[in-house]
């Protein structure tokens, strides 16, 4: 009998170490793993000699085939025709040869590798780098090269044949508060594109999804309070896959994001996800290997829980109609009580123009923080500017200049654990508060112009309310995203 108990064991134990190395399984030692459309062959990033070498790892046999044998290679992605593309540089000469002399032009570019050839899709003294291909056979790359009057780092587009890069899609705001956008990647059936965003030096990085034909409404595809990047597409176009961490997470972990019920759940710990083709696992980087877990049904995220905070009805609690530009502030009554509600600040003015200036629109106080909503003007593009509970600013530009000069609306709308911004009737532009919103209980007053700011000459009305404004188009939830397809 005890022998039969221990055999039993003895097989429980074995079943379960298979159970074990059939959820995660190593593939090899890199990072950022890509998989052909195959399925027979995995890209991936290792540093080999003190350089950055991509390879290409064959699943069957285990050979491996490096892309380059001199220069930095990266950040790689399989294109569905099977050839590869990454960044690239080869920094050969000095500063003097460049400048002076006139040499070759060294920087990162795209690179693509098919049938052991490698050929240049950009190069020159700039920046690409984390390249992906659409199903039409485009590449698209996060940019710092220079282009009068168009802001980076940015996200370009080329054909992946080569040809003149256009920009694509433009970071929020401009350079001064260190916007940027990375990691563009399209879902496979070419109808919508996910990418990292930062707003400002304030913000931290998360992962946003847009239709391909309305790249203005933004999807939050990453939570509130979670640093995100390094989204990646399922093969169903279902599921996004991303980087993220939040507090109580171990370290860098693994996020699923589902289309169908607007969950998001953590799988394990490790970064840089991709699908296999198959959509049964998923790979990923994990303390300098690659690592291939299995789906199951628990992984699949389930709809989240509560109601949305964009539910609420917006109600105004106080207006005001043709504020003279020497007004310094108006008492705000107390119906403009709110504690941490979603509460909403609009204006409508007349610009003049002038981008050379800081100029104030309204600001809205509350004791003791003094302007805890601001819409302002620097270097013709509008700002919404909150206050957390330290008195700290977060500050969400527009992605755009204003139009010109000329009758202009902003709203800004603050909720719990983020901010949004709408100029003149468009699609929001999002923003996270990276810490606890200050509360609105202590009215101050409304003020309409500041030390350091000229005032707009012409305010045509201005008010402030809770919930959201029914005529601001809300940003798209996951599920909606998901109706795309």
């Amino acid at each position: 009998m005890r022998l039969r108990i221990e055999l039993l064991l003895a097989s429980f134990a074995a079943v379960s170490a298979v159970q074990a190395a059939s959820v995660r399984e190593r593939i090899c030692e890199g990072g950022a793993p890509s998989f052909s459309r195959d399925g027979r062959r995995m890209a991936f990033q290792r540093a080999v000699d003190g350089r950055m070498r991509v390879g290409v790892l064959d699943l069957k046999t285990g050979a491996t085939t490096w892309t380059e044998q001199a220069g930095d290679a990266c950040h790689p992605f399989f294109a569905a025709d099977g050839s590869l593309v990454y960044s690239y540089a080869n920094i050969t000469n000095t500063a003097h040869v460049r400048f002076v002399k006139k040499g070759p032009q060294d920087g990162y570019g795209i690179r693509r590798w098919k049938d052991g050839v490698a050929t240049d899709i950009t190069h020159g003294l700039w920046r690409d780098y984390q390249p992906s291909v659409s199903p039409d056979m485009r590449v698209y790359f996060c940019t710092q090269r220079e282009v009068p009057d168009v802001p980076s780092p940015r996200i370009d587009s080329v054909p992946l044949e080569g040809g003149a890069p256009k920009p694509f899609l433009l970071p929020v705001g401009e350079r001064y508060l260190n916007a940027s956008l990375g990691q563009p990647v399209v879902s496979p059936d070419g109808r919508m594109v996910a990418w990292a965003q930062l707003n400002t030096f304030y913000d931290s990085w998360h992962v946003v999804a847009a239709r391909m034909d309305d790249l203005g409404r933004e999807c939050a595809v990453s939570p509130p309070g979670m640093v995100a990047y390094a989204p990646r597409w399922s093969p169903d176009g279902r599921m996004i896959a991303f980087t993220g961490y939040r507090e109580g997470d171990p370290r860098w972990c693994v996020y699923l994001a589902s289309l169908e019920t607007g969950g998001v759940k953590r799988l394990c710990e490790g970064e840089d996800p991709d699908f296999t083709p198959d959509g049964r696992a998923v790979a990923y980087s994990d303390r300098g290997a690659v690592y291939r877990q299995a789906l199951g049904p628990d992984d699949i995220p389930a709809a989240p829980s509560g109601a949305c905070a964009w539910d609420e009805p917006g109600r105004v609690a106080f207006s005001t109609n043709g504020v003279p530009a020497d007004l310094m502030n108006v008492e705000l009554p107390k119906s403009c009580t709110w504690g941490r509600r979603t509460c909403f600040i609009r204006a409508r003015f007349v610009w003049d123009g002038d981008a050379k200036c800081l100029q104030d629109v309204c600001r809205a106080g509350w004791h003791p923080v003094n302007s805890s909503l601001q819409l302002y003007i620097k270097d013709g593009y509008a700002n919404f500017s909150v206050r957390d509970i330290n008195w700290n600013q977060t500050y969400l530009p527009a992605r755009k200049r204003l139009s010109g000069a000329g009758e202009h609306s902003l709203v800004g709308i603050r909720t719990q654990d983020a901010m949004y911004f709408s100029v003149d009737g468009g699609p929001v532009s999002t923003a996270y508060l990276l810490r606890n919103v200050a509360s609105l209980d202590k009215p101050d007053k409304m003020m309409f112009q500041a030390s350091g700011f000229r005032p707009q000459k012409k305010i045509l009305s201005c008010e402030i309310g809770t919930g959201w404004p029914g005529d601001v188009p809300k940003p798209l939830t996951l599920v909606e995203l998901g109706a795309a397809r």
